[in-house]
């Protein structure tokens, strides 16, 4: 069996897009066997276990710096892991610091590099990477972003978007571009009444009333201050999934617009409980700024629920106009906040884009589809 050394800057239970891609993808594939080498990042978290298919290796003491401290503390870890398992193949997820030390292992053993990219952020919101300083990102981080893109052997995208972007950064290998996806059986699933009772009362929301979901980061990148500004055009309640730095800014802008009633911060939840979520919301709403592709879109879009987007990044690759979606403008909470009114209210556009939707993810989105296209990726990598 084909073995393959995994390189992450986070992993599980640190989730994000990529990280949940990793997991369902990993558990797909089984033609090969994993390992992942990852920061630590929390000291909660074990040195080593295993997650679904894959065995983690976390290097650091537990703090956020292990992240920068990855290229150095785990190669020599890689190295030892490589001597044991003779891998076919590295696989650095994002060209971030795990993706530095996946190119300094594959030019060491001289196994081939594959690179996934899926980080949609602008530049301007990348300089968290550098205590805040777009300058010192330009300076210190991009040339690394840079390095691990360019000496890949292959390169995947999840969208069209950050193709571009790769070439933008000197990719010159070949590019593949597969999307992430969703579970089709765990999306389709139908919630009962009772469950979705239950879920509005915990949320304070009265059964009948009409609801806009937004699972996302409180990031800047994902304009969810934007969403809750366009609360004011919209007759409904709004429930926002997530943690992130600028959740106190959106608590605060909150208490200054006086919409306390009607936009309910849940929080981060269980993974296993967001179709509830979904079963609930007659609408789901991002504004994002910038954006890879945008896995919530697809898992929303699942369920049957309307999306409303901004054109940027990746989205077009799957939101067409009044049939997949709507989209709203950029920073334009009044032009968002009609758009969803626009599907609360028109029921035939609410059904014609619901069902245009879930027919795309079903014949796209699905991970058992997606991980053939990756499962063929990794081979012709190792051949290649």
């Amino acid at each position: 069996m084909k073995k393959v050394l995994i390189f992450s800057t986070a992993y599980l239970p640190l989730t994000g897009g990529a990280e949940v891609a990793t997991k369902e993808l990993t558990d797909r594939m089984g033609e090969f066997e994993f390992d992942l080498i990852t920061a630590r990042i929390d000291k909660k978290l074990p040195r080593q276990e295993v997650v679904g298919r894959v065995n983690v290796h976390r290097i650091g003491f537990g703090f956020a710096f292990d992240k920068f401290l990855l290229p150095v503390l785990g190669l020599p870890i890689a190295l030892r892991l490589h001597s044991e398992n003779k891998y076919s193949l590295a696989w650095a997820i994002m060209a971030s610091q795990a993706g530095v030390l996946a190119v300094l292992f594959s030019k060491i053993v001289k196994v081939k590099l594959l690179t996934t990219l899926q980080e949609g952020d602008e530049e301007s919101h990348l300089k968290r990477y550098a205590f805040g300083s777009l300058l010192l990102f330009r300076l210190f981080i991009r040339p690394f972003h840079r390095f691990a893109i360019k000496k890949s052997d292959r390169l995947h995208v999840i969208s069209d978007y950050l193709k571009a972007r790769a070439l933008e950064s000197g990719a010159k290998m070949p590019i593949a571009v597969i999307p992430n996806g969703v579970d089709l059986t765990r999306f389709s699933k139908a919630i009962s009444e009772p469950e979705k009772q239950n879920l509005l009362s915990s949320l304070g929301i009265s059964y009948g009333e009409k609801v806009v979901l937004s699972v996302s980061r409180l990031e800047r990148k994902n304009a969810i201050d934007v969403l809750v500004r366009s609360m004011e055009f919209v007759s409904a309640k709004c429930v926002i999934v997530g943690t992130g730095s600028e959740e106190e800014m959106i608590k605060k802008l909150i208490l200054d617009l006086d919409i306390r009633d009607k936009v309910i911060l849940a929080g981060n939840i269980r993974n296993e409980d967001i179709v509830s979520y979904y079963a609930i919301a007659d609408v789901f709403a991002r504004p994002s700024r910038s954006e890879g592709q945008g896995i919530s879109f697809i898992e929303a879009m699942a369920t049957g629920v309307p999306i409303v987007a901004t054109k940027v990044g990746g989205i077009p690759d799957f939101l067409t106009d009044k049939e997949t979606g709507i989209f709203c403008e950029v920073d334009n909470a009044k032009d968002l906040g009609e758009k969803i009114e626009e599907l609360l209210i028109n029921k035939e556009l609410h059904k014609h884009i619901s069902e245009n939707a879930i027919k795309l993810v079903k014949a796209k989105y699905g991970w058992d589809k997606i991980a053939l296209h990756i499962d063929d990726l990794f081979n012709r990598t190792i051949t290649g």
